[in-house]
């Protein structure tokens, strides 16, 4: 091979060798921006589901039902109509009663009506003379009838009485009336009852009413409507 073929050799050689070196990089290249581009793809694609995730638990929250304080309790049966007001627990761990003897009282710690757990609602049988007071008539409520509770909202949510009793006020267990772990909304009515003990200056025994929400739909309407639907289920109450 003269001088003149091996320098035109060499050249030939440094060419391929310069575009096969161009090649690789182009390939390198051409594979990094691929590859970032599929990174950018799936970062973008993560950022959308992570979006419509936090948009769908925005809407999730706010289609949660709200509930609020009641406001007034109608038993039609025994042609009751009272206005309620909160209730706390009384230093002797009793649950304390209105100070008006024709309104009742909710307690305040206890569920809400619609909310799952007990709705607790306590009234007088009579007054300091003995005359009728907001729940004179409870004890005539019979299993199946309906009671009504208007909470601050106007809405009216419907119990279907399930239970009746009479309970001592020194039953170890009186206060099993109060538990609720179903997941459903329950009422418990209580007030006086049995006879009159001066040794502890109140009646014997309390009658209590347990109801399950009476769901006509999702909710029982609003003031003044007529409930109807089906029964969920219940359990129990307190001690007034």
């Amino acid at each position: 091979m003269n001088m003149f073929n091996s320098f035109k050799y060499n050249r030939t050689l440094k060419i391929v060798w310069g575009l096969s070196l161009v090649s690789l990089i182009l390939i390198i290249l051409s594979t990094y921006i691929m590859f970032s581009d599929k990174k950018e793809v799936e970062r973008q694609a993560a950022e959308v589901v992570a979006a419509k995730s936090q948009r769908a638990s925005v809407f999730a929250e706010e289609l949660k039902p709200v509930f609020t304080n009641p406001k007034k309790l109608l038993i039609e049966s025994i042609k009751v109509n009272i206005n309620l007001g909160p209730v706390s627990v009384a230093e002797d761990g009793s649950l304390d009663v209105p100070k008006n003897w024709n309104e009742g009282g909710w307690y305040r710690k206890a569920s809400k009506p619609g909310e799952e757990g007990n709705l607790i609602i306590n009234a007088h049988y009579d007054d300091n003379y003995g005359r009728p007071a907001a729940f004179w008539s409870l004890n005539k409520v019979k299993e199946g009838e309906l009671v009504k509770v208007i909470d601050a909202f106007g809405k009216t949510y419907t119990y279907k009485v399930t239970e009746t009793f009479y309970l001592d006020i020194k039953d170890p267990n009186r206060l099993d009336i109060f538990d609720s772990v179903d997941g459903i909304s329950h009422i418990t009515l209580i007030t006086c009852g049995g006879v009159w003990d001066p040794r502890y200056g109140t009646y014997n025994k309390r009658f209590v009413v347990k109801g399950d929400l009476y769901v006509p739909g999702e909710y029982a309407g609003r003031e003044g409507e007529e409930a109807e639907g089906e029964n969920v289920k219940s359990e129990n109450v307190e001690n007034t």
